[in-house]
């Protein structure tokens, strides 16, 4: 995966902080590559919840299979 998507080991590296302190998210970023890692580091299921406002509009797709989440919507306006 490393060989495949050269943002793992290089460029930016930007934590985000859920407030599940079981729960490790960051974004790697390379040249045009964005990466969203997502590690629970519980042995249990963990609910979580990242502002991802900066992707509005972006299709995450998980790595390994290649499922397609739901568009990233825009934060509600107050």
């Amino acid at each position: 995966m490393r060989k495949r998507h050269r943002a793992f080991s290089r460029g930016s590296l930007h934590f985000l902080f859920p407030e599940n302190h079981r729960v490790l998210a960051f974004v790697r970023r390379y040249e045009e590559e964005t990466l969203l890692v997502v590690a629970n580091l519980s042995r249990f299921a963990q609910p979580f919840a990242l502002d991802l406002s900066e992707f509005a509009g972006m299709t995450p797709v998980e790595l390994f299979g290649g499922t397609h989440f739901p568009r990233v919507a825009a934060p509600p306006t107050p």
